[in-house]
């Protein structure tokens, strides 16, 4: 009736298949199964959070002894000013700001290709824009944060999604052209 935990197995089960027995499955193999599981998914999380790679034994696991991670420090983006210094750059310096709000396109070639890289006419791009600035739920880039920093002008967000949308852009090279 009583299942014989105590008997060793050779080999001990390595995968899940391994517990099984004429399509049942044995409750001491699986046992044995799963705590090898949690014994290397405690040692996997101990060595990703450890510097040093060195496995650790459940004493050393204790959280009172494990030293506190530090923060990864931010290097600010640095751009040119007009009269050759570094400064650190701002949404106005980015390509898309340039391209497309600081000078918007004129002519039949330059909104051909905006129309192609985003998927809709300007002057449709500039009514989305007039909408999302007078709407509440987008207040939080209409205004500066705490610090009194301006954020990001919300047409860059536009931007960013639509390119996201109808080319496949990737966050990351969003976040390069904005």
């Amino acid at each position: 009736m009583g299942q014989d935990l105590s008997k060793a197995y050779t080999p001990p089960p390595l995968t899940f298949r391994d517990c099984l027995v004429d399509g049942r499955i044995d409750v001491a193999k699986y046992m044995i199964y799963n705590e090898s599981m949690l014994e290397e998914e405690l040692l996997d999380s101990n060595e990703v959070s450890n510097n040093n790679k060195r496995k650790l034994s459940h004493e050393d696991s204790d959280t009172s002894t494990k030293k506190k991670k530090r923060s990864i420090k931010r290097y600010p983006f640095l751009c040119r000013a007009d009269d050759g210094s570094l400064r650190e750059a701002t949404f106005k310096d980015s390509s898309w700001y340039r391209l497309y709000l600081q000078d918007p396109p004129v002519g039949k070639r330059l909104l051909k290709i905006f129309r192609r890289r985003f998927r809709i006419p300007y002057s449709v791009f500039v009514s989305m824009c007039d909408d999302i600035r007078q709407h509440e739920i987008f207040d939080r880039w209409t205004c500066n944060d705490a610090a009194g920093v301006p954020s990001s002008d919300i047409c860059l967000l536009l931007h960013g999604t639509l390119r996201y949308l109808g080319r496949s852009h990737t966050f990351h090279d969003a976040c390069e052209s904005t």
